[in-house]
């Protein structure tokens, strides 16, 4: 009772009212479509609102090569089988508060609550029906975020799951993972993990804050289904943020699905996808954040910087094509020339080309080793890395970086956040003579050191490697016990073989590897 009445009081006062809107018209296509993608918002949320965006954006651009003909369709849109999902709040006014009350009470199933998760699913129901009577080949994903996914995971049991490529959940209160159950669950050793565990990072999670769909995957649903929950989420997870649950958008979550969703469909669709066979998806299937480091410093003028900039554009184009996100920083020689941000991971391929344009010339003054460690921990500092991408610092540079930088910035304490945050690992494009001066920071991140005349092969490496994530992002366990750890979810890449360094000191003492190992 203490963390409910914990629970409430967080929400009441944390968001407040900021869910409010006027429900629109969308219109489906006519024809029949290969696949639907039906969406379900999260309580309070206006139609057409951030989540459905994030949602339905991140799908689209992972699909814009491709000759899937497909429609996109949210619960609320149009009353369907007399039904119309209205999502009701649960904060920003008496009304919200007494929701929230009553879906403490009983459990998500009664009050106005209750009664809108109902209606969602009637919803959902009906226009499942509708299109498929008229258009019995099309197949349908579904997503939910919050209440949304309440409708979504409660309804499975209710519709005809070979209609279904898949389900993504994001947030979902009644969320079950028995691993999570217990002082000292499975999940924190990485054992038992459900096959519907997508991104979970909390091993402590076991049921959501309204208790729990048991089961929450059936048998027809293996392989069909993948549940989201941010770290700390208060609804879904141990945790009590309320932040981690409004975070799916920013944090890139619902990229992540796409990426999944994605798969399914070539797998399903394959000749709509022209000359991208299954074992050679990988680039295009796992999100990539990218941040460009452009030495302006000393030597760094006429055609020696032309080149760099070449290689720093035709790299960031890639990275673009391929769904990812890219930054750019320029930096200097000395303390008196600080980093500068001149794209964040919002810069579009133009915006990025035309700030690339914007260095004509040297921006510092000369001096044979330049400020890459300051430069680099900033940037991995600052900019919003996406959860579950692949991530990657780029430096082109024809100088040496100082071993020691003008803040004190050491390799060993770059290479420490770089591994910390996924890792980032830090490439870089330098001279011949260069070389073997910059591998030390490159191998400690897992990099690579290449030539700048060999820019197209450093391209393609560091733009289309294989990725491989593991199940959680930490695991717990006393002495004696035996953890797993797991990285088979690699979404059909080819991997030919993992090395494994178990105490991040930068030595791999598991070489030519499988994709699971177990430690004690």
């Amino acid at each position: 009772m203490r963390r409910i009445l914990q629970i409430i009081l967080t929400i009441t006062f944390g968001i407040g009212s900021c869910f409010v809107g006027l429900p629109t018209q969308v219109v489906v296509a006519s024809g029949c479509d290969d696949v639907q993608f039906i969406f379900a918002r999260g309580s309070g949320e206006s139609l057409n609102d951030s989540s459905y965006q994030s949602w339905r954006s991140a799908i689209e651009e992972q699909l814009a090569s491709s000759a899937l003909k497909y429609n996109f369709y949210e619960l609320g849109s149009q009353p369907q089988g007399g039904a119309q999902y209205p999502a009701v709040a649960v904060a920003g006014s008496l009304s919200g508060f007494g929701n929230l009350l009553g879906a403490f009470i009983s459990a998500g199933h009664s009050f106005e609550f209750g009664k809108s998760v109902l209606v969602g699913r009637n919803e959902l129901k009906a226009y499942l029906h509708k299109t498929t009577t008229v258009c019995p080949s099309t197949k349908f994903v579904l997503g939910g975020y919050s209440q949304g996914a309440m409708v979504i995971s409660g309804a499975l049991d209710e519709i005809d799951a070979s209609k279904i490529i898949y389900i993504a959940t994001f947030g979902d209160p009644k969320i079950y993972l028995p691993e999570g159950a217990g002082n000292r669950p499975d999940a924190c050793r990485g054992k038992n993990l459900s096959n519907y565990r997508a991104y979970v990072p909390d091993c402590h999670t076991y049921e959501g804050v309204l208790g729990s769909y048991q089961p929450y995957q059936s048998a027809e649903y293996i392989d069909k289904l993948g549940t989201w929950c941010n770290g700390q989420d208060i609804m879904c997870s141990s945790g009590m943020s309320i932040g981690d649950h409004t975070a799916y958008s920013s944090s890139g979550l619902y990229r992540s699905a796409a990426s999944v969703i994605t798969y399914k469909l070539r797998q399903i669709f394959a000749i709509k996808f022209p000359n991208q066979s299954i074992p050679d998806i990988s680039p295009a299937l796992v999100p990539h954040d990218m941040v460009i480091m452009l030495h302006g410093g000393g030597g760094m003028e006429g055609l020696t910087l032309a080149k760099y900039k070449a290689a720093a554009q035709r790299l960031a184009n890639q990275t673009y094509s391929l769904g990812g996100r890219v930054a750019l920083y320029v930096y200097g020689d000395n303390s008196k020339w600080a980093s500068r941000q001149l794209c964040d991971f919002s810069c579009t391929a133009e915006e990025f080309n035309q700030q690339l344009a914007r260095i004509t010339h040297q921006l510092s003054a000369v001096d044979y080793y330049n400020s890459a460690l300051s430069s680099l921990y900033r940037s991995m500092s600052e900019l919003d890395w996406q959860i579950g991408a692949t991530k990657s610092a780029v430096l082109l540079t024809d100088q040496p970086y100082s071993q020691v930088d003008y803040d004190g910035r050491t390799v060993a304490e770059v290479a420490a956040l770089s591994l910390s945050i996924d890792p980032v690992n830090i490439y870089a494009l330098t001279n011949r003579h260069n070389l073997e001066a910059v591998q030390p920071l490159t191998q400690a991140t897992n990099g690579k050191a290449y030539d700048i005349e060999d820019a197209t092969i450093a391209i393609t490496e560091i733009t289309g490697r294989p990725v491989a994530s593991l199940s959680l992002e930490s695991y717990e366990g006393i002495v004696g016990e035996e953890i797993v750890f797991d990285a088979s979810n690699n979404l059909g890449q080819e991997i030919v073989h993992y090395d494994r360094d178990l105490d991040a000191d930068g030595v791999f003492e598991i070489q030519d590897g499988n994709s699971q190992v177990r430690k004690t």
